[in-house]
């Protein structure tokens, strides 16, 4: 269509040839400028009807200034002709990508790593270029580098922290601890730097301009309506609900019509939790009186069910309890071997030792806690086209069962699922980044300490504790691919289950076509309610005899073509956790793999040892 160009002047060359002269503007420009007209015109009759209904915008809710005129340039402006073709360039190509978009930006990575290890040596010296920039004050303000808050307490304890490490490693001599406490002493602030580059890369482009420039205390969310990162592990009902709404816009779907009609109605209390009847017009709810589940809240009391019954609390005493652990074994064996340590940079060691140690096990658990939670998701949306009476020792069933003559139902379980799979989208991935850069980091650590022990340059004691923490890392590392697995199995699952619905609408539709002498009565609940929900259309008209056999025949065929789509996504597009598409057969090579590096590693700890 971009190709098709608008003749104006037609030249004979010969009697076979015919050139033409074409416009620099293609079809769709035209088309496009004259909507842009239209829209304008539509404004300016808007605004002398209603003048007060223009509102301009604000950067600040507590300035009332206009935004910048090159902002609000015109619509037109938005499209740029380039030989006939059409190109988006808004306000800049830097922000064509959309606001709830995930993607991770290395340049911006690679700033906020430099800027937080510049911070984590030099301190408060790096606000001097406030001095002629009132913006870099902002900036460092958004970073928690200035002001008075918790996270601002938090970032200059940790800098004191290194500081008062660094003066005890020049004045005070080295022995094997000390290099034990260096080790720690790199690693804790490689991943502190690390982590917060990786929360703060997958921010909207308009969002790092911000961020950049404005006090966000003052902006807010202006541009993105994003949730900070902190707040995705307590996930309150507002977290949940920007979260689904953004996932809703990343996957298209169509809020009107993302409502579901179940077999029998849910009881009561969760009626009134999930009920859809607002979001129909007036006239179907006049016309009918069945009860409606509107999908977006079915999605958010799934996702605070497993909130609740798997609390974020229960995580951090884990991490607590392994990382005081840990520091438990390590003070034993220093007195044990008694080592000569000095006490301050003891305590110093010992507390950053606790600190990174904390950290990971959180990081791991919280990713593992993400992906547990999709995992019980995607088994409630296995409950909803599941036929099967769940017992009380099983996983509980929230919702009955969809009524699968609804094409409308059907098509709001496919997006359900979809949102379900990209829910906490943005979380996850910095999540599964950081993990990722954990296991990678523990990995070299163990390879560099073999080769340090090899050589003689480290103790045994720092052998040992570089081995247990490779070993618990690698535990949870397995533990986080078996949940990506077990996501990727329900693919199998759902589709086992459409093609055992497709074989009940199959036989409910020989009913259909056979004389009512030779029905047989139907014992199996899905094909009973199914036949029940049959004879009430035909009762109430809403239906005639000749229709039903397309209409089945009809959502036959939708069945078929969402269990297609569910084999091309199994096959092409699986969930990925960590980079890869895990499977079970993955995750017990990977199984197989750690186990042999460790017994490598301790093998020949022991034979080097001798």
């Amino acid at each position: 269509m971009a190709e098709d160009f608008i003749p104006l002047e037609i030249e004979l060359v010969d009697k076979h040839v015919v050139r033409y002269k074409t416009t620099r503007q293609s079809l769709v420009s035209a088309i496009q400028r004259n909507i842009v007209q239209m829209n304008n015109i539509k404004e300016e009759e808007e605004y002398l009807n209603n003048p007060k209904s223009v509102a301009n915008m604000t950067l600040s809710p507590t300035e009332n200034k206009p935004l910048n005129p090159s902002i609000t340039q015109s619509s037109g402006q938005f499209f740029r002709e380039d030989s006939g073709r059409i190109s988006i360039d808004q306000i800049g190509s830097k922000y064509k990508a959309k606001p709830h978009s995930v993607i991770f930006r290395p340049k911006m990575f690679l700033r906020y790593f430099v800027i937080r290890l510049i911070f984590n040596h030099l301190g408060p010296l790096i606000l001097l270029y406030g001095l002629f920039s009132n913006e870099w004050l902002n900036f460092c303000k958004n970073l928690g580098y200035w002001g008075f808050n918790k996270r601002v307490l938090y970032t200059y304890g940790r800098l004191f922290q290194n500081i008062a490490i660094i003066l005890c490693f020049v004045f005070y001599p080295f022995n094997d601890c000390t290099n034990y406490y260096i080790y720690m002493y790199i690693i804790a602030n490689l991943l502190e730097c690390v982590a917060i580059a990786i929360k703060l890369s997958f921010y909207h482009l308009s969002k790092q301009n911000l961020i950049m420039k404005y006090d966000m205390e003052q902006v807010g969310n202006y541009v993105e309506k994003c949730v900070d990162a902190d707040e995705w592990v307590i996930q309150s009902d507002e977290t949940i609900q920007e979260e689904i709404k953004s996932s809703m816009e990343r996957q298209q779907v169509e809020e009107t019509s993302f409502v579901a009609f179940f077999m029998i109605d849910p009881h009561e209390e969760m009626m009134k939790k999930i009920d859809g009847h607002q979001i129909m017009t007036e006239k179907y709810k006049q016309t009918n009186d069945k009860f409606i589940g509107d999908a977006k809240l079915m999605m958010k009391e799934v996702i605070t069910f497993a909130n609740n019954n798997d609390c974020w609390r229960k995580y951090i005493a884990i991490a607590l309890i392994l990382a005081v652990i840990r520091l438990s074994i390590n003070v034993l064996l220093e007195l044990i071997n008694h080592n000569e340590m000095n006490p301050l940079l003891s305590i110093l060691g010992k507390s950053q030792s606790l600190f990174y140690y904390f950290t990971i096990i959180c990081f791991m658990l919280f990713t593992y806690r993400d992906l547990n939670t999709k995992v019980f998701c995607l088994s409630q949306i296995s409950h909803l086209v599941s036929g099967q009476k769940v017992e009380a020792y099983e996983e509980t069933k929230l919702f009955p069962t969809l009524n699968l003559l609804c094409i409308t139902s059907l098509v709001s379980w496919v997006n359900m699922r979809k949102v379900f799979l990209d829910y906490g989208l943005q979380f996850t991935k910095r999540l599964t980044y950081i993990v990722s850069f954990i296991m990678i980091l523990n990995l070299i650590t163990l390879l560099g300490c073999f080769i340090l022990f090899y050589l003689k340059l480290t103790t045994m004691t720092t052998t040992f504790f570089v081995s247990i923490d490779f070993i618990i890392v690698a535990i949870f590392f397995i533990m986080i691919v078996l949940q990506g697995a077990r996501i990727n199995d329900h693919f199998g699952i759902h589709k086992g289950l459409l093609r055992k619905n497709l074989f009940v609408l199959q036989q409910l539709a020989i009913q259909a076509f056979i004389t009512p002498e030779y029905q047989f009565t139907p014992t199996d609940y899905i094909f009973k309610a199914l036949s029940e929900i049959i004879i009430a259309v035909k009762e109430k008209g809403y239906i005639e005899e000749n229709q039903l056999q397309s209409y089945i025949t009809f959502a036959l065929s939708s069945i078929e073509n969402v269990y297609n789509d569910l084999d091309f996504y199994e096959k092409d597009k699986p969930y990925m956790v960590l980079g890869i598409a895990m499977t079970y057969k993955l995750v017990l090579s990977i199984v197989i793999s750690v186990g042999g590096v460790v017994i490598t590693w301790l093998f020949n700890m022991f034979i080097l040892q001798k």
